[in-house]
Protein backbone atom coordinates (compact mmCIF):
# COMPACT_ATOMS: atom_id res chain seq x y z
CA UNK A 1 0.00 0.00 0.00
CA UNK A 2 0.60 3.40 -0.27
CA UNK A 3 -0.06 6.66 1.23
CA UNK A 4 0.85 10.72 0.68
CA UNK A 5 3.95 11.93 2.80
CA UNK A 6 2.16 14.49 5.10
CA UNK A 7 4.95 16.79 5.65
CA UNK A 8 6.26 16.78 1.59
CA UNK A 9 7.74 19.61 1.05
CA UNK A 10 8.96 21.61 -2.44
CA UNK A 11 11.48 23.42 -0.57
CA UNK A 12 14.43 22.26 1.83
CA UNK A 13 13.23 23.14 5.39
CA UNK A 14 16.13 25.55 6.21
CA UNK A 15 15.87 27.61 3.06
CA UNK A 16 16.68 31.29 3.76
CA UNK A 17 15.06 32.45 0.33
CA UNK A 18 11.67 31.51 1.30
CA UNK A 19 9.50 32.95 3.73
CA UNK A 20 8.10 30.27 6.00
CA UNK A 21 5.35 31.32 8.70
CA UNK A 22 3.57 29.05 11.33
CA UNK A 23 0.59 27.16 10.00
CA UNK A 24 -0.47 26.11 13.18
CA UNK A 25 -0.99 29.36 14.22
CA UNK A 26 -3.89 31.65 13.16
CA UNK A 27 -2.42 34.89 12.11
CA UNK A 28 -2.57 38.04 9.62
CA UNK A 29 0.51 39.07 7.36
CA UNK A 30 0.47 41.80 4.84
CA UNK A 31 3.12 41.42 1.57
CA UNK A 32 3.15 42.52 -1.94
CA UNK A 33 3.28 40.62 -4.61
CA UNK A 34 6.09 41.50 -7.18
CA UNK A 35 7.79 39.88 -10.77
CA UNK A 36 11.11 38.11 -10.69
CA UNK A 37 12.74 41.12 -12.18
CA UNK A 38 15.48 38.35 -14.19
CA UNK A 39 12.58 37.23 -16.29
CA UNK A 40 9.72 39.14 -15.80
CA UNK A 41 7.40 35.92 -14.65
CA UNK A 42 5.58 36.46 -12.15
CA UNK A 43 4.99 33.17 -10.44
CA UNK A 44 6.09 29.50 -11.97
CA UNK A 45 3.82 26.03 -11.15
CA UNK A 46 6.07 23.47 -8.95
CA UNK A 47 4.87 20.07 -9.11
CA UNK A 48 6.31 17.38 -6.47
CA UNK A 49 5.77 13.82 -5.50
CA UNK A 50 6.07 12.60 -2.23
CA UNK A 51 4.79 8.94 -1.68
CA UNK A 52 5.29 6.44 1.85
CA UNK A 53 5.25 3.46 0.46
CA UNK A 54 5.78 0.05 2.12
CA UNK A 55 7.59 -2.80 0.25
CA UNK A 56 8.22 -5.82 2.35
CA UNK A 57 6.08 -4.03 4.86
CA UNK A 58 8.52 -1.62 6.01
CA UNK A 59 7.95 2.08 5.66
CA UNK A 60 9.94 3.74 3.11
CA UNK A 61 9.62 7.57 1.22
CA UNK A 62 9.90 8.55 -1.98
CA UNK A 63 9.72 12.31 -2.69
CA UNK A 64 11.16 14.38 -6.21
CA UNK A 65 9.79 16.72 -8.58
CA UNK A 66 7.96 16.01 -11.69
CA UNK A 67 10.16 15.88 -14.58
CA UNK A 68 7.07 16.98 -16.49
CA UNK A 69 7.56 20.14 -15.62
CA UNK A 70 10.80 20.40 -17.72
CA UNK A 71 10.35 17.93 -19.78
CA UNK A 72 6.69 16.83 -21.45
CA UNK A 73 5.54 12.81 -20.85
CA UNK A 74 8.64 12.64 -19.15
CA UNK A 75 8.06 11.98 -15.18
CA UNK A 76 8.70 8.42 -14.16
CA UNK A 77 6.31 8.65 -11.01
CA UNK A 78 3.04 10.05 -13.15
CA UNK A 79 3.98 6.99 -15.51
CA UNK A 80 4.34 4.94 -12.67
CA UNK A 81 1.25 6.12 -11.18
CA UNK A 82 -1.26 5.70 -14.95
CA UNK A 83 0.24 2.14 -14.90
CA UNK A 84 -1.19 1.64 -11.40
CA UNK A 85 -4.52 3.20 -12.96
CA UNK A 86 -5.09 1.22 -15.98
CA UNK A 87 -5.16 -1.71 -14.17
CA UNK A 88 -9.03 -3.20 -12.74
CA UNK A 89 -7.49 -3.86 -9.27
CA UNK A 90 -9.24 -1.22 -6.90
CA UNK A 91 -6.00 -1.29 -4.34
CA UNK A 92 -3.68 -0.49 -7.12
CA UNK A 93 -5.88 2.29 -8.44
CA UNK A 94 -5.95 4.34 -4.77
CA UNK A 95 -2.28 3.64 -4.89
CA UNK A 96 -1.86 5.23 -8.40
CA UNK A 97 -3.27 8.42 -6.69
CA UNK A 98 -0.53 8.93 -4.44
CA UNK A 99 1.86 8.84 -7.29
CA UNK A 100 0.35 11.69 -9.09
CA UNK A 101 2.40 15.05 -8.32
CA UNK A 102 0.88 17.53 -5.71
CA UNK A 103 0.78 21.12 -7.92
CA UNK A 104 2.04 24.40 -5.83
CA UNK A 105 3.06 27.39 -6.91
CA UNK A 106 5.92 29.97 -6.39
CA UNK A 107 6.73 33.79 -6.67
CA UNK A 108 8.45 36.73 -5.23
CA UNK A 109 7.20 38.84 -2.24
CA UNK A 110 8.14 41.77 -0.58
CA UNK A 111 7.22 41.58 3.00
CA UNK A 112 5.26 44.62 4.50
CA UNK A 113 4.17 43.23 8.04
CA UNK A 114 5.35 39.77 9.38
CA UNK A 115 3.94 40.18 13.42
CA UNK A 116 5.94 37.22 14.28
CA UNK A 117 9.26 38.07 12.73
CA UNK A 118 9.68 42.03 12.23
CA UNK A 119 13.15 41.03 11.24
CA UNK A 120 11.65 39.86 7.97
CA UNK A 121 9.66 43.38 6.96
CA UNK A 122 11.57 44.97 4.08
CA UNK A 123 13.06 41.83 2.69
CA UNK A 124 12.21 39.86 -0.53
CA UNK A 125 12.00 36.29 -0.20
CA UNK A 126 9.90 33.24 -2.34
CA UNK A 127 6.61 32.43 -1.09
CA UNK A 128 5.49 28.97 -2.09
CA UNK A 129 1.32 28.62 -2.20
CA UNK A 130 -1.68 26.59 -3.00
CA UNK A 131 -4.31 26.53 -4.84
CA UNK A 132 -6.36 29.51 -2.67
CA UNK A 133 -4.03 32.29 -2.95
CA UNK A 134 -3.54 31.47 -6.52
CA UNK A 135 -7.28 31.57 -7.36
CA UNK A 136 -7.43 35.20 -5.69
CA UNK A 137 -4.39 36.38 -8.09
CA UNK A 138 -6.02 34.53 -11.05
CA UNK A 139 -9.42 36.69 -9.98
CA UNK A 140 -7.58 40.04 -9.74
CA UNK A 141 -6.21 39.20 -13.44
CA UNK A 142 -9.42 38.69 -15.09
CA UNK A 143 -12.38 40.46 -13.09
CA UNK A 144 -15.83 39.67 -13.49
CA UNK A 145 -18.17 41.74 -15.97
CA UNK A 146 -19.83 43.16 -12.77
CA UNK A 147 -16.75 44.16 -10.96
CA UNK A 148 -15.54 46.23 -14.33
CA UNK A 149 -19.23 47.88 -14.73
CA UNK A 150 -19.17 48.93 -11.17
CA UNK A 151 -17.37 52.93 -10.96
CA UNK A 152 -16.05 51.83 -7.95
CA UNK A 153 -13.91 49.08 -8.68
CA UNK A 154 -10.18 49.34 -9.12
CA UNK A 155 -8.46 47.15 -11.73
CA UNK A 156 -4.98 46.59 -10.94
CA UNK A 157 -2.43 43.83 -11.58
CA UNK A 158 -1.35 42.03 -8.49
CA UNK A 159 2.63 42.22 -9.35
CA UNK A 160 2.72 45.51 -10.48
CA UNK A 161 5.79 46.94 -8.86
CA UNK A 162 4.06 50.53 -9.58
CA UNK A 163 -0.15 50.32 -9.51
CA UNK A 164 -0.70 47.67 -7.26
CA UNK A 165 -1.81 46.66 -4.28
CA UNK A 166 -0.60 44.91 -0.77
CA UNK A 167 -2.27 41.54 0.05
CA UNK A 168 -4.05 40.32 3.13
CA UNK A 169 -2.40 36.62 4.18
CA UNK A 170 -4.92 35.62 6.79
CA UNK A 171 -4.34 32.47 8.57
CA UNK A 172 -7.24 30.77 9.87
CA UNK A 173 -7.29 26.99 11.39
CA UNK A 174 -10.09 24.84 10.30
CA UNK A 175 -11.10 22.36 12.61
CA UNK A 176 -12.59 18.95 11.41
CA UNK A 177 -12.57 15.46 12.76
CA UNK A 178 -10.20 12.95 11.61
CA UNK A 179 -10.49 9.45 13.19
CA UNK A 180 -12.70 10.42 15.83
CA UNK A 181 -10.34 13.09 16.73
CA UNK A 182 -10.81 16.62 16.25
CA UNK A 183 -7.32 18.52 14.37
CA UNK A 184 -7.19 21.69 11.86
CA UNK A 185 -5.56 22.35 9.16
CA UNK A 186 -4.51 26.04 8.17
CA UNK A 187 -7.35 28.05 5.82
CA UNK A 188 -6.38 31.19 3.47
CA UNK A 189 -9.95 31.37 1.99
CA UNK A 190 -10.07 35.16 3.77
CA UNK A 191 -6.82 36.37 2.46
CA UNK A 192 -7.47 39.36 -0.04
CA UNK A 193 -6.04 41.77 -1.88
CA UNK A 194 -6.50 45.57 -0.20
CA UNK A 195 -7.43 47.80 -3.26
CA UNK A 196 -5.10 50.62 -1.92
CA UNK A 197 -2.93 51.58 -5.33
CA UNK A 198 0.65 52.30 -4.00
CA UNK A 199 4.00 51.20 -5.67
CA UNK A 200 6.19 49.25 -2.96
CA UNK A 201 8.55 52.41 -2.37
CA UNK A 202 8.05 56.12 -2.61
CA UNK A 203 11.80 56.12 -3.91
CA UNK A 204 12.60 54.89 -7.47
CA UNK A 205 15.85 54.30 -6.37
CA UNK A 206 14.51 51.58 -3.66
CA UNK A 207 12.01 50.49 -5.72
CA UNK A 208 14.73 49.39 -8.13
CA UNK A 209 16.98 47.99 -5.63
CA UNK A 210 14.14 45.52 -3.97
CA UNK A 211 13.38 44.69 -7.49
CA UNK A 212 17.22 43.94 -7.78
CA UNK A 213 16.79 41.10 -4.82
CA UNK A 214 14.17 39.53 -6.60
CA UNK A 215 15.09 35.79 -7.34
CA UNK A 216 15.41 33.81 -10.63
CA UNK A 217 12.29 31.40 -10.80
CA UNK A 218 13.44 29.97 -14.06
CA UNK A 219 16.70 28.96 -11.96
CA UNK A 220 15.07 27.90 -9.41
CA UNK A 221 12.48 25.56 -11.79
CA UNK A 222 16.11 24.24 -13.08
CA UNK A 223 18.11 23.89 -10.01
CA UNK A 224 14.76 21.25 -8.41
CA UNK A 225 15.60 17.48 -7.70
CA UNK A 226 13.41 15.65 -10.18
CA UNK A 227 12.77 12.07 -10.03
CA UNK A 228 14.82 9.96 -12.50
CA UNK A 229 13.59 6.92 -13.66
CA UNK A 230 16.36 4.72 -11.81
CA UNK A 231 15.13 5.99 -8.53
CA UNK A 232 11.87 4.81 -9.75
CA UNK A 233 12.94 1.53 -10.72
CA UNK A 234 15.13 0.53 -7.66
CA UNK A 235 12.34 1.70 -5.30
CA UNK A 236 9.57 -0.63 -6.80
CA UNK A 237 10.98 -2.44 -9.59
Amino acid sequence: AVEEAKNSSNKKPDDPTFWKFNKDMANTYIFRFIPDAHTHLTYVEVKYHGINYFPNGKKSFLGGHCKNMVEAWSCPACAYGSKLWKTVNKSKQEDAKMWFAKNKWVSNILMINDPVTPDNNGKVFKFEFGIQVLEKILKRNSPEASELNDPQFKQYSPFDPVKGVNFIFKVKLKKFEKNNKETSQPNYEESYFDNNITPISASKEEMVDILKRTYNLQDYIKKLDYLEPERINAEVG
